[in-house]
């Protein structure tokens, strides 16, 4: 059946907010507060009507997409505006369809057409990023009290601004959920059951930033040997002094570069341990040669 997207209206409040129930229920905590989140945000300053859509089949809601203003605050207590993306579900029926694709397609078109510099989520990290998302340590953006700081992405609309902004994500307060009134917002609910489930296996994107400082450093370590190499270890007769100061600003300016493009992550690290190992290798040349 053909996937209708609209923009939500004041009577599909409560159809969206089962549907989020539904999507997100028993999946990264027993029960889920998304629905309640969803609720609480149509409340707020925050919440923008104009980007809250929702896919219908027929007379039936299917799908929702819900974005809200939040604030990136730097050290110095400047704030930068940012467009904070969720909550996004499907009910499990209709998953598998490209419906959340759908949602996410249109939205940030209409969010790049509306202006925002940028858009933040904590989710997926490999799902994300075929929206065009990267971790959010390419813009040295983190979330408050690192939680989540993993699974923390962002996409750019603008270049420029995103050049000035850095610092502490900052979102509304309805995102700290009061457990309590939650529970009795879910009696409004038909019952579900609650199961302990595994979360979000944080610990595995831990793992894998582990891994990454360890690539980084062994990058950089390698990058710095390969620069100290063309300058003190290739014979002049080879490499006139011009050619090999060429390779080596290539190597040390637009290698990294490259590969941050390419691989859509910070590679501040592996530059420290470059420059490190390439400090090193001067002085051991100083030390052999000159004393």
């Amino acid at each position: 059946m053909e996937i209708k997207l609209r923009l939500e209206s004041e009577k599909d409040h409560d159809a969206v907010e089962n549907v989020i129930r539904e999507a997100y229920w028993n999946k990264n905590q027993p029960g889920c507060e998304e629905h309640f989140i969803l609720h609480l945000l149509r409340l707020t300053p925050a919440y923008i009507p104009e980007l809250s859509w929702v896919a219908e089949s027929g007379e039936q809601i299917v799908g929702s997409i819900t974005y809200s203003k939040g604030e990136v605050i730097n050290f110095n207590s400047e704030k930068f505006d940012i467009l904070f993306l969720g909550p996004v579900g499907v009910l499990g029926e209709w998953q598998n369809q490209s419906i959340e694709e759908k949602l996410l397609n249109h939205t940030l078109k209409l969010a790049m057409e509306m202006s925002f510099s940028a858009v933040a989520v904590i989710g997926d990290p490999d799902y994300f990023h075929r929206f065009g998302f990267v971790n959010s340590d390419q813009y040295h953006i983190r979330t408050a009290e690192e939680k989540n700081a993993n699974l923390l992405l962002i996409k750019s609309f603008s270049p420029e601004k995103m050049e000035k902004m850095s610092g502490r994500l900052s979102l509304d307060s309805v995102f700290v959920v009061d457990q309590n009134a939650l529970a009795e917002f879910d009696k409004r609910f038909p019952f579900k059951e609650k199961k302990e489930v595994l979360k979000q296996d944080e610990s595995a994107f831990l793992l894998l930033e582990k891994k990454w400082k360890l690539y980084n450093q062994l990058g950089g370590i390698l990058m710095g040997a390969l620069i100290a190499l063309i300058l003190f270890g290739i014979p002049q007769s080879w490499l006139d002094d011009g050619l090999r100061l060429t390779i080596m600003l290539v190597v040390v300016l637009f290698v990294p570069r490259f590969f941050e493009k390419r691989l859509k992550r910070d590679l501040r690290l592996g530059r420290y341990w470059m420059a490190g190992t390439l400090a090193a290798g001067i002085l051991f040349y100083i030390l052999v040669h000159f004393l």
